[in-house]
């Protein structure tokens, strides 16, 4: 009988007698031996598997099987925008590493990792006169929504994002609250509201010759003011100017509403003769003239054509104005 002893760490192999295998024995028995016999053991070392797994979103080394003693080393990558969760050795958790060498231990083991999408803080604050909600954490690429409420009596006077103001929410719309958003967030943030108390807006009310605006009005803040304009007979609004600028408000006969006042403003309209074409303060041959050539459609420059004047308050120049022109000449009205 002969017994085949591997040395520590190591296993086996093969055992071949006469130079033919029987396999991967621990003792072999030689029976009724009636010639010579020999017989050999071939011994290899122990192996041992590491055995990776991921989820989702990013990569690792794969599994491998190793030599006892040796110590082989896993990277850990995680994809684009992600990063490691946690990694998990059989079973335990070792934290969110990147890479993880095994020891020289005889057994087999697991290695897992789990990864998770890049996140970032967006920071919100406000005065002590409203509030804004919430602090979000978000996902790479993700929005978030922020709602801005001014207490009673307040409304929102801007917005910092950054540090640097953010006019992208101006002109609000009353009542509160407001809505600010975030979309494809790639880094940390912050964003701060302030608030203005409410008060009342005076609109200060003008008219040039032949006709009449209301008086002047204070508002509460964000409330509609309204405006009646009227032309004095024979005569048409020409211009209506709010601060400068042509009037952008609601229009309904002879009644101009300024929707949503939040500042102090002024209103000024003018007023033109109808059938003055050419707004030299005059009904004359030469308005005839002007809107026979516009009938033509032989070109003038625009502002030698004011359409203002016409008699039906179409704004178009039209034969029905020249024939106003035409018997206002001849004195028939």
């Amino acid at each position: 009988i002969f017994t085949i002893t591997p040395n520590a760490h190591y296993h086996v192999a093969d055992v071949l007698v006469d130079g033919i295998s029987a396999g991967a024995v621990s003792s072999y028995t030689f029976t009724n031996v009636t010639a010579n016999h020999t017989i050999s053991a071939i011994f290899t070392i122990d192996t041992f598997t590491r055995t990776a797994s991921t989820g989702a979103n990013g990569t690792m080394s794969q599994s491998v099987t190793v030599d006892y003693g040796s110590t082989p080393e896993f990277t850990i990558t995680p994809d684009a925008h992600y990063h490691v969760a946690d990694v998990l050795v059989d079973g335990q958790s070792i934290g969110a590493v990147t890479n993880y060498r095994f020891p020289n231990t005889g057994a087999d083991h697991t290695i897992s990792a789990s990864f998770a999408i890049d996140t970032f803080t967006i920071t919100a604050s406000a005065d002590a006169n409203g509030t804004i909600s919430p602090t979000a954490t978000v996902g790479y690429w993700a929005g978030a929504k922020f709602t801005i409420t001014p207490n009673s009596g307040y409304h929102l006077a801007g917005i910092m994002v950054d540090g640097k103001s953010d006019d992208t929410i101006t002109g609000y719309t009353y009542p509160a609250p407001y809505i600010y958003s975030f979309k494809n967030v790639t880094a940390n943030h912050m964003i701060s509201a302030t608030f203005a108390l409410n008060t009342p807006h005076t609109i200060t009310a003008a008219a040039g010759a032949n006709g009449t605006i209301s008086s002047s009005v204070t508002v509460d803040y964000a409330l509609d003011a309204i405006f009646t304009i009227t032309p004095n007979p024979g005569y048409n609004v020409y211009e209506v100017l709010v601060d400068g600028k042509p009037f952008e408000g609601k229009v309904s006969g002879n009644t101009f509403t300024l929707p949503d006042v939040t500042t102090d403003q002024t209103i000024s309209a003018t007023f033109i003769l109808k059938g003055d074409v050419n707004n030299d303060e005059d009904v004359n041959i030469k308005d005839a003239i002007t809107a026979l050539k516009v009938l033509s459609n032989i070109p003038l420059p625009e502002l030698s054509v004011y359409k203002a004047a016409d008699i039906n308050g179409d704004a178009k120049i039209g034969m029905a104005d020249v024939i106003y022109i035409l018997q206002k000449l001849a004195g028939v009205r």
